[in-house]
């Protein structure tokens, strides 16, 4: 189940219209849990009802799909709204840390959060920002734009060509979203790619050396094991 911000609730009503009865969301912006568009719910008067709980249902307008609304009302005559099932959110490749530097691992979270609220900008130039913290702590990148630090990174890396290709569209994708473009405009599907994008250069950076490590001690501790049974 997943309480609903209040910045995503769009209009609220009140039961028969009563001015004196609380209040429950009417439309409420959310990605779709069952086709992941980001879209607006529309919901009819709660049928379940009581003092301080109303339940009802709201359904979105891209796939048809229904989800069900929970609204509650503490005395202070302020609501907590819940939805079920909850939406398809975007998850980080990992929940543990990954790079091991903060700052890059907060801005790759403020990626996947973005893109969860449907900010396209904050996202596409969070991404931007996850690939210019990898390049920064590689190696010396004072006083060079991005595009200089990604050759001079891959110059000093054994890494193929379609990688050389990946980070520069994160890079320029990025720009999309810092600066203002009056022909080019982010939306969703530019945002998930671009996630895409971070997460698989992410997890070859960082993630598959560790997993590379963690299978040669399993390995070596097997090896160990047969010459100890031997």
């Amino acid at each position: 189940m997943y309480q609903l911000p209040k910045s995503q609730i769009r209009k609220t009503g009140r039961q028969n219209n009563n001015a004196n009865s609380p209040q429950y969301p009417t439309a409420f912006s959310m990605i779709c849990p069952h086709c992941s568009e980001l879209t607006t719910f529309t919901s009819s008067a709660p049928t379940n009802t009581s003092a301080r709980a109303f339940a009802g249902m709201a359904t979105c307008p891209a796939c048809s799909g229904v989800v069900s609304v929970f609204t509650m009302h503490t005395p202070k005559d302020s609501s907590v709204v819940f939805v079920y099932p909850s939406p398809a959110a975007r998850t980080s490749i990992s929940d543990e840390a990954i790079t091991d530097i903060a700052a890059v691992d907060r801005a790759y979270h403020s990626a996947v959060k973005a893109y969860n609220v449907g900010l396209w900008d904050a996202c596409l130039t969070s991404c931007r920002k996850t690939l210019e913290g990898i390049v920064k702590t590689q190696g010396n990148s004072t006083g060079k734009t991005l595009f200089q630090q990604l050759r001079d990174f891959f110059s000093s890396q054994d890494l193929a060509e379609p990688l050389v290709h990946l980070t520069d569209t994160i890079r320029e994708g990025g720009n999309l979203g810092a600066h203002f473009d009056m022909d080019r405009e982010p939306d969703q599907d530019l945002a998930r790619m671009m996630l895409d994008l971070i997460d698989f250069f992410l997890e070859y950076i960082y993630l598959l050396p560790k997993q590379s490590q963690a299978l040669e001690a399993r390995l070596k501790s097997l090896d160990a094991e047969d010459e100890i049974a031997g």
